[in-house]
């Protein structure tokens, strides 16, 4: 543990590290028209799914599934740069095959009982497992954990306590905090009826924050120009 700690620590990458690469990206792709850099708050799939929602940008490329429970238009999976080829997947992909006729918030609970970035699963429970379960229970959430619980090992303490990481979970992926270029301030992916303090702290002087450099943020102002005037 004392070494994967050290290891880990040893590849962090700061703020400082954040703001000197987009330096560079921004200085070398000065000349690229609608080339931009933007800081995301918090999580970086929130954000570019956002800028999707806005329709600001149309192709997401990741590697992280994680990405589909926002819901984006298009995202390209496991990108390879020499041949320029990748996994292709459109929204109108998502819910079918064993998700046909699901909602996306029944989506999103079968992907988070799974487990996800914000909460491990029960031993041995993947998609099949979480949807076959969460069915037979009417996606009645305490219901569903009580019955994986009796087969299945629990990482948590109790099953309230993985109860109240699910939610939480479910309440990061609606509400993440995100920064929305087209009025330069931050707010939430879904917008909330109240604050959601565990989804990010929204400033209300943030300009600093996302932008490598001046150059970066009027960068970005003309592009978001530039898309409202084709739309």
């Amino acid at each position: 543990d004392e070494a994967k700690k050290h290891l880990v620590n040893a590849f962090r990458i700061s703020r400082d590290h954040l703001v000197q690469i987009s330096l560079q990206l921004t200085d070398k792709f000065q000349s690229v028209p609608n080339f931009c850099v933007l800081h995301a708050p918090y999580e970086a799939d929130a954000q570019v799914c956002f800028l999707n929602k806005q329709k600001l940008i149309d192709l997401i490329i990741t590697n992280d599934s994680d990405i589909l429970l926002y819901y984006p238009t298009q995202v390209l999976f496991k990108f390879d740069p020499s041949t320029m080829l990748g996994d292709y997947v459109q929204q109108s992909d998502i819910l079918t095959g064993i998700f046909a006729g699901l909602s996306l918030q029944q989506f999103r609970k079968i992907c988070i009982l799974s487990g996800c970035d914000y909460i491990e699963s029960f031993k041995g429970v993947g998609l099949k497992t979480a949807l076959k379960c969460l069915k037979q229970n009417d996606f009645d959430l305490q219901k569903t954990v009580s019955q994986i619980g009796k087969t299945h090992k629990n990482v948590y303490e109790t099953e309230n306590v993985y109860l109240q990481n699910f939610l939480k979970a479910e309440q990061c992926f609606q509400f993440q905090v995100v920064f929305n270029p087209k009025s330069s301030k931050m707010q939430n992916f879904e917008l909330a009826k109240e604050e959601m303090p565990l989804c990010g702290q929204i400033l209300a002087d943030c300009e600093d924050v996302w932008f490598g450099s001046e150059a970066a943020k009027q960068k970005l102002a003309q592009f978001v120009a530039n898309t409202d005037k084709v739309e």
